[in-house]
């Protein structure tokens, strides 16, 4: 089944996969798809995104808008006030992604828990059919543990 519909291709196919590799060059970072979904209901104030994402220093969160700006995903409306306001809204571009930031944050909840991709002791990775393998062993078992480090 070819990855991009319409395509004739095979499967995998260098070509066919470009578009995939390009959207996520462009979203595939940490921060993206979260800032996208904190502006999904309507414009914000920096200071306002920065309390919906807690997690992100405000550093990185800079220089992550300023790298979806420059992609066209978000737009930057500087209110002339005292003192000055700042509010980010989705552009056209960014309003697309929200059903994709969506779709992942579902499939995220229900398919991939939190603690299932974090690092463990013993090298465990996730692992299909929800059975964790022991990289460290070359071993996959359901409920795999982890060893203590040695």
């Amino acid at each position: 089944m070819p990855v991009v519909s319409g395509s004739q291709s095979q499967p995998g196919r260098s070509g066919e996969l470009a578009p995939l590799r390009t959207a996520l060059r462009a979203t595939g970072d940490h921060w993206t798809l979260p800032v996208v979904l904190a502006l999904a209901r309507g414009p914000l104030r920096l200071s306002r995104l920065r309390e919906l994402l807690p997690e992100v220093s405000s550093g990185v969160l800079d220089r992550q808008l300023q790298r979806m700006s420059a992609l066209g995903m978000i737009a930057r409306e500087r209110h002339r006030e005292t003192p000055p306001r700042v509010e980010l809204r989705l552009t056209e571009s960014g309003l697309e992604l929200v059903p994709v930031a969506v779709a992942l944050a579902r499939w995220g909840a229900v398919r991939a828990p939190a603690e299932d991709l974090e690092p463990r002791a013993g090298n465990l990775a996730p692992h299909a059919h929800g059975r964790r393998a022991d990289l460290s062993r070359g071993r996959s078992s359901p409920g795999a543990s982890p060893r203590a480090p040695r």
